[in-house]
């Protein structure tokens, strides 16, 4: 298994942005940087593993829940009953049904996720 190296804080741009595995915030190099500087009390960064983000998007799919959805009522009914259940999806209810789920899920909250990618090594202290 090969690991991936990981980045220094110090090498990173400001604008870079970071997490930890204790946490779902996202914060940039920057602010990290202005925190471990200024904080009085020695706040031990190191004690977590920080990672760099990579934002992602997650979307709605009608055709792909439906499929789901009968794929799993299917076995509690009849042998036949999911084909035609399939039957009844026309593109047209698909584009309806798709047209609710975009409206349902159009929080930003909901639909962007960061996912943890390379290893980032927390290299800055306040320690003149």
């Amino acid at each position: 298994m090969k690991t991936k190296m990981a980045l220094k804080l110090s090498e990173l741009p400001n604008d870079f942005e970071i997490s930890h595995s204790e946490t779902n915030d996202v914060f940039t190099v920057k602010e990290i940087k202005e925190e471990i500087m200024s904080s009085e009390e020695n706040q031990d960064y190191e004690e977590y593993d920080w990672f760099e983000i990579k934002r992602k998007k997650w979307e709605p799919n009608a055709s792909d829940m439906l499929k789901l959805y009968i794929e799993s009522e299917a076995k509690c009914l009849p042998e036949d009953w999911a084909e035609r259940a399939n039957d009844c999806l026309t593109q047209e209810v698909i584009e309806k049904i798709q047209s609710v789920l975009d409206i349902a899920f159009k929080e930003k909250s909901v639909t962007s996720y960061p996912t943890y990618e390379r290893p980032v090594e927390i290299d800055v202290t306040n320690k003149q």
